[in-house]
């Protein structure tokens, strides 16, 4: 039997509508980056609807849709017929160089066959760069870099000079809030201010626009950098008994780290010697000298570092010679870095080391066997590597690359032993530090990416224990040992820790920003996270017990204590009770912290920067503590309040989620968050509650990144369980708000299964 239907609608009207539903789906707009990048349904518009509803108007854009294959082709193709004419009409002959030439000279050129233009050579187009794309928005480690805004003040520079010292923004002691100048990376304080910053908005204030705590007994007589009384240089009675103490000063405190010098020649042509060469050199000696023979509050250097400015010009650049590489390396490698201007010093360092590959002190020459040739050589040798070594230093905190310091192209021999036991003892401590900053200088070109891969921080990391390890006893533990060669392996530990600090810290950063419970990071995350903390409390209990203070300790010691410090002080903004490692409760930081903040005060003495990082870190302690009251601005921002808890959530309320949806199209009972911890729960009888154990968050924290970035790209609900917390009209997790990244978890996956049942 047939039954006839008869349609109300006619052909032509079906056809239309067919027509037009095709012609509707074939110019169907394509998602946004932002909903592509949350897997949602994107409505097309400029912005899309999904866009405004996240807040993410500005960063709403489309990409342009691929050629297709075809296309491509046909391109191609005609590509190669263009290139084949032009072989044709110019053999031979660069595109670059025939670009600029006018039509009349080109058919000239054709006509006649000339293809080699004079005084015109091809250069080849630059390699091409891919930008990484930043957004202040995103939980990236990218976002902690400093980009330089341009420069907008007109100020007169000598005004500048005279605040440099506490407004330097590469060392971020002044907790400024305008962008910093220059380019800084994760391994600078900006880095870790900046993830403070975005755990608590607005803790932490500017010492540009707050008064220090008077009432609070780190406070200071003096101000660094800045003093009134200061004694002209040849008002002193005896000027030439204290410029001949000042050189002993400098022979005995920089000299063993960094040997730029002859004493014998130095000491020889300074009773000798007026061209303007040598006073620029001799007037650096003086200042450093005067700094290791002084107090802090003692600004005598001051004087002698201006009238070496006199003697130095630009015009000095263009004319290269060893002694000017001298007095760049003494300013850039030490002075300008007692001073708090460490980007100065970056930059007249760079100049250094280019002068002297001007002068060929980085190769290695063979000639005759001279005395005097000799002891040039080794001069040259000591200059080269030295030079080396205050750049490696100088950039340990700044994040950025190393331009390639070590090279085929450098055959500088190391320092030789040739003057007996004395001599020996006076140059290992730049021989141990060549070979301590070839490992570092692989750290500095691996950190200044946001994140490195686990299994080369710890190749690295072990690069650095087999250093240390393999140090003369001399530069450990040996006594008796003369005051110079202390000195020197005092600090070259301190260095050392602080290297491991600097490696290990983007971990640490990674973790905070992200905010997700301890837990839930991958083992080798956690290690190297605690290997951070470790090292911190290493370094802070080693400068805390220094008793022997002096200038040059108390210089190194507050700089790098500054540094540890900044990690004790990122774990008081942090509150995460699923972390069991003691070393990260509030307690232990704070304890850490207020050791910092008393060796800070007891090194004022000998320290320009003491008074000023220790304002630096009371006042983020003291925002720290706010935190912590109720009320405060950063409870309702604070990361995973309460910590981890086991979820009640009943079938009823449990929603079943096929795809990543805006809340607005769900449907879930609010009544059933995060609760307090149930008791024992049977999770053999019971699928309602489950509590995952380490191995499924290992899992879910998994990515390609070798640091993954934690819950973005995982996706799951299981049928047995269930995990979607809400508080109010806000999908949360661990009842705080979630990141758009991480919104809903999506799908049921078999992996899952299996690794629940």
């Amino acid at each position: 039997m047939f039954h006839t239907f008869n349609s109300g609608q006619n052909p032509s009207s079906t056809s239309s509508g067919t027509s037009s539903s095709s012609r509707r789906r074939s110019n169907a707009v394509h998602a946004c980056e932002q909903c592509r990048r949350r897997k949602i349904r994107c409505d097309g518009q400029r912005p899309c609807e999904a866009c405004q509803w996240y807040k993410k108007v500005d960063l709403c854009y489309y990409s342009d849709p691929l050629p297709s294959q075809k296309h491509t082709e046909k391109l191609s193709a005609t590509l190669k017929e263009y290139e084949g004419v032009f072989k044709k009409l110019f053999p031979g002959t660069a595109l670059d160089s025939l670009s600029s030439l006018s039509r009349d000279k080109l058919l000239d050129i054709a006509t006649r066959g000339q293809t080699r233009l004079p005084n015109t050579p091809a250069i080849s187009p630059p390699p091409e760069t891919h930008p990484s794309q930043l957004s202040p928005e995103s939980d990236d480690l990218e976002s902690l870099q400093s980009i330089p805004e341009a420069a907008s003040d007109n100020r007169d520079s000598h005004f500048q000079v005279i605040v440099a010292s506490v407004t330097d923004d590469v060392n971020a002691l002044s907790l400024s809030s305008k962008q910093p100048s220059s380019y800084l990376g994760i391994s600078s304080v900006h880095a870790i201010l900046k993830v403070i910053n975005h755990l608590s908005p607005g803790s932490i204030p500017s010492n540009s626009n707050t008064p220090p705590p008077q009432s609070h007994q780190w406070d200071s007589s003096f101000a660094m950098g800045i003093h009134p009384d200061i004694s002209p240089i040849h008002s002193h009675p005896n000027r030439h008994q204290e410029e001949e103490r000042m050189i002993h000063a400098y022979f005995e405190n920089f000299h063993p780290l960094t040997p730029l010098l002859d004493e014998i020649t130095f000491k020889e042509h300074y009773h000798s010697r007026t061209d303007r060469r040598w006073n620029a050199l001799l007037n650096m000696v003086f200042a450093l000298g005067s700094i290791a023979a002084n107090t802090a509050d003692n600004m005598l250097h001051e004087e002698y570092f201006k009238r070496a400015k006199t003697f130095l010009d630009l015009d000095a650049l263009g004319q290269p010679h060893l002694e000017t590489v001298q007095t760049l390396s003494l300013m850039g490698g030490h002075y300008l870095h007692y001073i708090s201007q460490p980007h100065l010093a970056y930059c007249l360092v760079g100049a250094a080391l280019r002068m002297a590959a001007t002068l060929g002190i980085h190769r290695e020459f063979s000639g005759n066997n001279d005395s005097k040739q000799n002891s040039l050589a080794e001069l040259r040798r000591r200059v080269w590597w030295s030079l080396l070594c205050m750049d490696t230093w100088g950039c340990e905190t700044l994040g950025r690359p190393s331009l390639g310091r070590w090279g085929p192209g450098i055959t500088a021999k190391l320092p030789q032993y040739s003057k007996g036991r004395e001599h020996m003892s006076s140059i290992l401590p730049l021989v141990e530090n060549i070979r301590y900053c070839r490992v570092v200088t692989q750290v500095q070109d691996m950190t200044v990416t946001p994140m490195i891969n686990h299994a080369e921080m710890v190749n690295l990391d072990n690069q650095l224990l087999e250093w240390y390890e393999n140090l003369p006893e001399l530069l450990k533990t040996y006594e008796p040992c003369l005051s110079a060669t202390a000195i020197a392996r005092t600090v070259m530990r301190w260095r050392y820790r602080n290297q491991r600090i600097l490696l290990y810290r983007p971990a640490l950063l990674s973790y905070a920003m992200r905010r997700i419970p301890y837990i839930a990071l991958r083992s080798e995350e956690r290690a190297a996270i605690e290997k951070c903390r470790s090292l911190a409390e290493e370094t802070i209990q080693d400068i805390s017990a220094t008793t022997n203070a002096n200038p040059m300790l108390g210089w190194n010691g507050v700089w790098i204590i500054f540094q540890a410090t900044m990690v004790p002080l990122l774990g008081l903004f942090i509150t995460d009770e699923t972390n069991a490692d003691p070393r990260a409760s509030r307690e232990s930081c704070q304890t850490l912290v207020e050791s910092a903040m008393n060796t800070l005060e007891r090194m004022q003495l000998w320290s320009p920067t003491a008074l000023r990082s220790l304002d630096c870190v009371y006042r983020i302690y003291d925002a720290s503590k706010r935190e912590t009251e109720p009320g405060g601005a950063g409870n309702s921002s604070a990361m995973m309040r309460g910590g981890y808890h086991a979820t009640t959530i009943t079938t009823a309320s449990r929603p079943q989620i096929s795809t990543i949806v805006p809340p607005a199209q769900l449907s879930v009972n609010r009544t059933t968050g995060l609760q307090s911890p149930v008791t024992a729960p049977d999770l053999m009888t019971d699928p309602v509650y489950y509590v995952p154990d380490q191995e499924t968050f290992d899992f879910l924290a998994y990515t390609n990144d070798p640091m993954g970035t934690g819950f973005s790209s995982t996706q799951f609900v299981s049928d047995n369980t269930a995990a979607l917390w809400m508080q109010q009209n806000t999908p949360a997790f661990m009842q705080h708000p979630m990141d758009d990244g991480t919104y809903f978890m999506g799908p049921t996956t078999s992996i899952l299964q299996n690794i629940m049942q």
